[in-house]
């Protein structure tokens, strides 16, 4: 009994770890996996590399159906750089002599503590993390997913949790802060409720209202409020910071010819594989045992190889494909982008949502010159009165508004919300204000400074 107890763990064991090693080729950017490649032809010499495909093949778009023609072809992609002082903030990771997974993979390894299972659901969770160190997946779908228990796949998080940096492994910002309070010597009840209720009144730095939700004075909340906002709330940052240039590859690039999108998908980082011939005749035709035995571990090797990396080919091209057919008419008018969630996505795909999330995780497209990250295409939908809208299209009525205000009477954050209440669209102040930044508007009282600076410029010219 105890020996059919074991053989079945070791079992799960295996399956996990083909699975990982799946979802791992899957996250890898179109420049990591041409290493990879590279990596898998010289270790194993059963693996040939195939010429690309070129043959056009289209994909959606039949008479009557109202969805747009896609048509993929296949070709190649340059390297693109870019400027020093660019890398950090948008592909320092790329470039870093460690990487961020590296940094927490490695902590795992030191951890004797933890038995080859658990170590094993540390690292699948590591590889579940977004670009911020987030856990953005549900935990109940990842667990599904691994084909574990809840409990289990819960015990790794905490694990996983306590690495550094800490907020390692958060679902939210309040569980990234509060992962780092506990911690610290600010760990107390004041600390965890401002963490966990009162975020919104610390953005907009409104402590006397602050001070009445959290029940204290008006100095202890200053004082916590101090140290909450000196926590880190991007567990990742800082990683790649060194780096003097970063460069990447599109996944694929975009393009329009009439009606039709082109989708032109970069096989040039991922060429197709096969078995080689010459070492698949030997196997057939070679008496020895000790040849025979050697090329069939290699073969088996590079049959997985082949059908993950095809697997990884069929995802991100139906992913390309759902993303341009939800968002055509941003590809084909420049219209704002509409609302798109990862789980929808999913749905669609017939995928889980950590499939989705794993396939966009530091992918670019190349669309009218300009590289564009594929989790740009995906916002959670706003309410209004017209229906739902995503956020690039509440930024485009922001921007209109500010277009029309008066030179001498800059719109404020909250006239701007009230404006946008007014067209049906009810986001708060604090939204407003994130969008105007984000879209590098400075506020009312600085455009207003602009403004009269460059009046009186003009007046002394």
């Amino acid at each position: 009994m105890a020996f059919q107890q074991s053989q079945e763990l070791s079992q799960k064991q295996s399956l996990s770890q083909a699975m990982q090693h799946s979802l791992m080729l899957l996250q890898l950017p179109a420049a990591e996996l041409q290493s990879y490649i590279d990596k898998a032809l010289v270790e194993n010499p059963m693996l040939e590399s195939l010429p690309p495909e070129s043959s056009p093949s289209p994909r959606t778009g039949p008479a009557g159906s109202g969805l747009p023609t896609i048509q993929t072809v296949y070709g190649s992609h340059s390297v693109y750089h870019v400027p020093a002082e660019n890398a950090t903030d948008l592909f320092g990771r790329l470039a870093q002599e460690e990487s961020y997974t590296d940094h927490l993979l490695a902590q795992l390894g030191e951890r004797a503590d933890l038995d080859k299972r658990m170590l094993s659901l540390c690292r699948y969770l590591v590889g579940c993390l977004n670009a911020s160190g987030y856990l953005d997946c549900p935990l109940r779908e990842l667990a599904q997913e691994a084909n574990v228990s809840l409990f289990e796949l819960e015990q790794a998080l905490f694990v996983v949790q306590e690495l550094e940096p800490l907020g390692t492994g958060a679902r939210s910002l309040s569980e990234c802060l509060l992962l780092q309070l506990a911690q610290s010597k600010h760990f107390n009840d004041l600390s965890i409720r401002m963490a966990s209720i009162g975020l919104d009144l610390l953005a907009r730095k409104d402590y006397d209202r602050l001070a009445g939700l959290l029940r204290a004075s008006p100095d202890d909340v200053r004082r916590t409020a101090a140290v909450i906002q000196q926590l880190n709330p991007i567990p990742s940052r800082g990683f790649g910071a060194e780096a003097p240039t970063a460069y990447i590859v599109p996944e694929a690039t975009v393009s329009r010819e009439g009606e039709t999108l082109l989708l032109e998908i970069n096989n040039a980082e991922a060429p197709q594989l096969s078995i080689h011939p010459y070492y698949q005749k030997l196997l057939e035709e070679d008496g020895h045992p000790e040849v025979r035995e050697y090329l069939q571990g290699y073969l088996q090797q590079a049959r997985n190889v082949i059908a993950e990396l095809d697997n990884r080919r069929q995802t991100m091209e139906t992913l390309l494909v759902y993303i341009i057919r939800e968002q055509a008419g941003f590809f084909q008018r420049k219209d704002a982008l509409q609302p798109m969630t990862m789980s929808h996505l999913a749905q669609e795909m017939h995928v889980s949502t950590s499939t989705v999330s794993r396939a966009v995780k530091d992918k670019y497209i190349l669309f009218d010159g300009e590289l564009l990250p594929l989790r740009h295409f995906f916002s959670v939908p706003i309410r209004t009165e017209e229906g739902p809208l995503s956020q690039d299209a509440v930024k485009a009525r922001i921007l209109h508004f500010i277009s029309l205000e008066p030179s001498d009477r800059p719109l404020s954050d909250e006239a701007l919300a009230a404006s946008l209440s007014g067209s049906g669209i009810r986001v708060s102040r604090r939204t407003v204000a994130k969008y105007r930044s984000e879209e590098g508007i400075p506020t009312a009282a600085q455009r207003r400074k602009d403004r009269r600076a460059s009046d009186a410029k003009k007046e002394s010219l």
